[in-house]
C-alpha cells in the first residue's frame, strides 16, 4: 500500500497511519471496528483529499501530520 492510509472506523474515529500494510485486510485485522480505509501516495494527496471532501483548511491537516511525523509514531487520530 502507498505512504499514508487513513483508516475509518465505525465508532466515527479516524485514524492517519504511515504503516505499510499489504491490503486492506491487514488493517481490518488491527482494527476491530474497521469500516474502511483509503491510502495516499504523497502528503500533498491526502492534504487534498481531506481539504476537498471533508473541508478540514490544509494548515489543520499539515499541523497534524506534523505532529504525528515529529512524534515518531506510525499512526495518530485525526480531529476532523
Amino acid at each position: 500500500m502507498k505512504s499514508y492510509n487513513l483508516i475509518f472506523l465505525r465508532n466515527t474515529k479516524v485514524i492517519l497511519s504511515k504503516k505499510t500494510y499489504s491490503d486492506w485486510k491487514d488493517i481490518q485485522a488491527e482494527f476491530d471496528d474497521y469500516m474502511s480505509s483509503l491510502d495516499f501516495e504523497s502528503k500533498e494527496d491526502l492534504i487534498e483529499y481531506l481539504n476537498l471532501d471533508y473541508k478540514i483548511e490544509a494548515k489543520l491537516i499539515k499541523s497534524q501530520i506534523g505532529e504525528m511525523e515529529n512524534s515518531g509514531l506510525e499512526k495518530i487520530e485525526l480531529t476532523i
